[in-house]
């Protein structure tokens, strides 16, 4: 969180009950984009060699896929 605004709403969102995680977001989100719609998308997280995921992504990976998001870990 950079910022005071954003600062305020995390307060706001932990009043109500909320854990906010601000860390460990999948690397990079794909689209694929055929005349202005987007067609398919995905998240894809980077690591190298046997690096695990974080607390943090394996949250965001489950989220995910519970919302039906395609999510990939590429391995370099």
């Amino acid at each position: 969180m950079a910022n005071r605004n954003e600062i305020k709403v995390l307060k706001e969102l932990e009043s109500d009950g909320w854990k906010v995680l601000n860390r460990g977001a999948p690397d990079f989100l794909c689209i694929k984009v055929s005349n202005g719609n987007i067609e398919d998308s995905k998240f894809v997280e980077v690591k190298a060699g046997s690096d695990k995921l974080t607390y943090e992504q394996a949250i965001y990976r489950k989220v995910l896929k519970q919302l039906g998001a395609q999510y990939e870990i590429r391995y370099v």
